[in-house]
């Protein structure tokens, strides 16, 4: 009994020429493929389309065994799939193929060690204002030693708006060389507009 391998390959091969760049594009995106299925026919798939599925049986040996076909940034990617089987150990495996702008906004396992670990990979303006984002569900785990541990790769003006930073007075006035000012008014013009802040009259009196 013919299996469904056979039927792909005799379906494209009774095809006229011009009608088989749609059928692969088609079969890539919407067919149920196996793992099998993917590791006979390298040279067949729109591997763009195949980058951008969430119902493959996505594994780490998977995306190793066709590193050099898969798509790793643009829209349809491997970097942007929220199905792939997010670790550590795979950002590391693959660290020079990720697109790591869109890295940067995933959900991923955040931790101090884990962000120093790829420090110089990732978009700090984007880093700064991660709390803010409403697709992330998993945020940084701020701190007060985190944001020390890096003062040098922050982007203080992200920082200013982000309302789940530890605020306090004291963490305010350690890092008030920092903040960004208003270049009309010498304010902290971002500050201000947070809502995350410690907001009270002795607050407001002491930074005035």
């Amino acid at each position: 009994m013919p299996n469904e391998d056979d039927d792909i390959s005799m379906t494209y091969a009774t095809l006229p020429e011009e009608r088989r760049d749609t059928l692969i594009k088609r079969i890539s995106r919407y067919y149920p493929l196996t793992e099998e299925m993917i590791d006979q026919y390298p040279l067949l798939w729109d591997w763009e389309k195949l980058s951008g599925r969430k119902d493959l049986p996505w594994t780490e040996e998977l995306i190793a065994r066709h590193e050099d076909r898969w798509h790793w940034s643009g829209f349809t990617s491997l970097s942007r799939n929220d199905a792939l089987p997010w670790s550590e150990a795979l950002i590391a495996r693959f660290e020079d193929r990720w697109d790591w702008e869109r890295l940067t906004k995933r959900d991923l396992p955040w931790s101090e060690d884990f962000i120093a670990r790829f420090e110089e990979r990732w978009d700090w303006s984007e880093l700064s204002y991660s709390s803010s984002r409403a697709y992330q569900n998993e945020p940084l785990p701020w701190s007060e030693e985190l944001v020390e541990r890096f003062e040098e790769q922050w982007d203080w003006g992200s920082l200013s708006k982000n309302e789940a930073l530890p605020w306090s007075e004291e963490f305010i006035a350690q890092h008030r060389d920092r903040w960004p000012t208003s270049s009309y008014d010498g304010t902290w013009s971002h500050l201000n507009k947070n809502e995350g802040l410690p907001w009270n009259e002795e607050w407001i009196e002491r930074f005035a």
